[in-house]
């Protein structure tokens, strides 16, 4: 679907075009060939790199070419259990500034109704468009997070649907960092000037969305190393329960083994003692369950019970 917003720095409210003028914001999402040949003929663009806009796998990067700069971000989109990230193509022409993503950036309108927003201002506007995703992704990770700690409160209790859940969890930090950690690399270069226009205040604006992108690596990365943590902390509670099983198990046996070779010898057909005494088989059990509490005791003892 195609968009043109407009606003400068005269009006209160966002317009919404119709057709294209100059300072206009021009957004394409759910962008298919078409919308990426209206794109090419219009503004006179790079087919080869628009068409990388379409790439569901394109990782961040800037490029410049003819006057027009290039800029590949990827941003997070869809409910928490099943976010994903797609890339997202910003291109800053002398007098235009043009969006084009595959999927649907849902916090864009509030952006667009931000008192703040002014289309005519293309370097603000930047910032203020990767200051909006990175948002998105604080969003994100916090509620992740959340749920890791309160899954973490019960780690013995933990069953496969939560392992299955920290697995997924660490896919999408890992691919929040494929999109986050190439972003700076992308700001660097903004801040040598020599792609966009920069004024004082646009250099600071710069930096601390520089500075607002180490913060969400960081926060990915001990997330990541969090969850590691806890599956290494469910492995040794795990197996520390199954060696207790089995040394319960081993124990139990070995005290079923005494009445068990017992009864098997006065099952034989041989002389063996007390087999002419009238009180022959109570002797033979008492002894027997004497032997076995002797032992239940002796291993209770040494804790293998």
């Amino acid at each position: 679907m195609r968009r043109i917003f407009y606003k400068n720095l005269k009006h209160k409210s966002t317009k919404i075009l119709d057709s294209f003028r100059i300072g206009a914001w021009i957004h394409i999402d759910e962008a298919t060939q078409e919308d990426l040949d209206f794109a090419v003929s219009r503004f006179s663009l790079d087919d080869n790199i628009l068409a990388d806009a379409l790439d569901m796998y394109e990782v961040p990067r800037i490029e410049h070419d003819e006057g027009k700069t290039y800029l590949f971000t990827r941003f997070a989109y869809g409910p928490v259990t099943e976010v994903k990230t797609a890339p997202l193509l910003i291109v800053i022409g002398s007098d235009f500034f043009l969006t084009i993503t595959p999927q649907t950036i849902a916090s864009l309108d509030t952006l667009i109704h931000s008192r703040e927003f002014y289309s005519t201002q293309k370097t603000r506007l930047l910032t203020q468009l990767l200051l909006t995703l990175d948002t998105d992704f604080e969003k994100y990770i916090k509620h992740i997070s959340k749920d890791i700690h309160r899954v973490n409160a019960h780690i013995e209790n933990i069953n496969n649907k939560s392992l299955v859940s920290f697995v997924n969890y660490e896919y999408v930090f890992n691919e929040f960092l494929l999109g986050l950690r190439p972003d700076n690399n992308s700001l660097e270069k903004l801040l040598t000037g020599k792609y966009v226009r920069l004024f004082e205040d646009d250099r600071e604006l710069i930096q601390d969305l520089y500075l607002t992108n180490e913060q969400l690596v960081n926060m990915c990365q001990t997330n990541i190393k969090y969850l590691v943590n806890i599956r290494d902390s469910y492995s040794t509670i795990t197996t520390n329960n199954l060696n207790k099983t089995m040394k319960f198990l081993t124990s139990i046996t070995l005290i079923l083994t005494i009445p068990t070779m017992v009864f098997s010898f006065y099952g034989m057909n041989v002389h063996l003692p007390l087999e002419s005494h009238p009180l022959a088989f109570g002797f033979i059990i008492a002894g027997t369950v004497i032997f076995s509490v002797l032992l239940l005791i002796y291993f209770n003892l040494k804790d293998l019970l």
